[in-house]
């Protein structure tokens, strides 16, 4: 990958990064949240009211065809919003677990999402749902 801008929250994200010579990191600031390590906050929700990206992927808590993707911190879905409104498009990564799973608050309904992508431990019921759903999967 070369030539892209990765913003994130995510101070684990961050470290993944710190050698890459050809992408431009942009962290958010914030309060640290010491179980998810992600920033949250005024700052947080700032920093990222100020770009625009053409991806967006998130992880959540759950995902569930009627109340689409929770989380279970409101602070943390707050950042999760202000990202998906200034972003193209959304992009779910989850694993087969989070499925039909619901967190505390939602932050993204199932037609905000364009593309879920899922280890391969998902079943046929569940693939067959999302791309009824009209969804992406991979």
């Amino acid at each position: 990958m070369k030539d892209i801008t990765v913003i994130t929250n995510s101070t684990r994200i961050g470290l993944e990064f710190i050698d890459k010579k050809d992408i431009t990191f942009i962290s958010t600031g914030g309060i640290l949240r010491p179980n998810s390590y992600s920033l949250v906050g005024p700052l947080a929700n700032d920093a990222v009211s100020k770009y625009y990206a053409d991806k967006f992927f998130s992880s959540c808590k759950g995902l569930s065809i009627k109340h689409g993707a929770t989380d279970s911190n409101e602070l943390e879905s707050e950042v999760k919003k202000n990202m998906m409104r200034r972003s193209s498009r959304l992009c779910l990564i989850i694993d087969h677990t989070k499925l039909d799973e619901i967190g505390l608050v939602q932050f993204a309904s199932l037609d905000e999402i364009d593309t879920i992508i899922c280890d391969d431990g998902i079943d046929e019921q569940s693939a067959r749902s999302i791309r009824e759903a009209g969804k992406n999967l991979l």
